[in-house]
């Protein structure tokens, strides 16, 4: 009986162990790559075509329930880099640019396979700050326009992930988001520390 009781102490503070060593708040940071290719309808007409990538960074804290499940809130800050190119109708050369940055509230729910591997899921709600800037030559006159834009959409993703120690953790992420400026997916690469 009492081989039993030891038994079972013992497997219980392990487990519980493990399921405070999933607990707690935690900063990250990660290279986003944009894929910017359905934003506006005539971009494929678009010639020396250059996007650029972006970073986020974030803070939040797992709950842990139970050993394998893990459920994340955090606020996050990116930037979702830009997209631009010159489209030329009728030889007028227009440029066109395109920058999105946005901060929001993620929930992301865990599954723990063992100790160290996870997969995830990803969904926030973010506010976009777009800017955009449309400008032409037509002989020796230059011709600019500036437009500044905000939009709150979804923003949804899947992502695994990797425990190195009890602090330090690796993730790759899939994320898509729908705004008003067209459908931006971006393929994140991060760190996270865990206090």
């Amino acid at each position: 009986m009492k081989k039993s009781i030891i038994t079972l102490s013992i497997l219980a503070s392990t487990l519980s162990g493990a399921a405070l060593a999933h607990n707690g708040f935690y900063v990250g940071a990660a290279y986003s790559k944009m894929g910017y290719s359905s934003v506006y309808k005539d971009f494929g007409s678009f010639k020396e075509q250059e996007t650029r990538d972006g970073y986020a960074v974030n803070a939040g804290y797992d709950f842990a329930f139970g050993n394998f499940f893990v459920l994340g809130t955090e606020l996050e800050y990116k930037d979702w880099g830009g997209v631009s190119g010159i489209i030329d109708p009728n030889g007028l050369n227009i440029a066109s640019k395109l920058d999105m940055t946005s901060f929001g509230v993620n929930v992301m729910p865990k599954m723990y396979f063992g100790d160290k591997f996870n997969i995830y899921a990803k969904a926030g709600l973010h506010n976009f700050s777009i800017d955009s800037t449309t400008s032409t030559a037509i002989g020796s006159n230059s011709i600019s326009l500036a437009s500044s834009s905000s939009d709150t959409s979804m923003v949804w993703g899947l992502g695994l992930g990797y425990d190195f120690t009890q602090h330090i953790s690796a993730q790759t992420t899939y994320e898509v988001v729908d705004t008003d400026s067209g459908v931006i997916a971006s393929v994140n690469m991060g760190l996270r520390y865990k206090f």
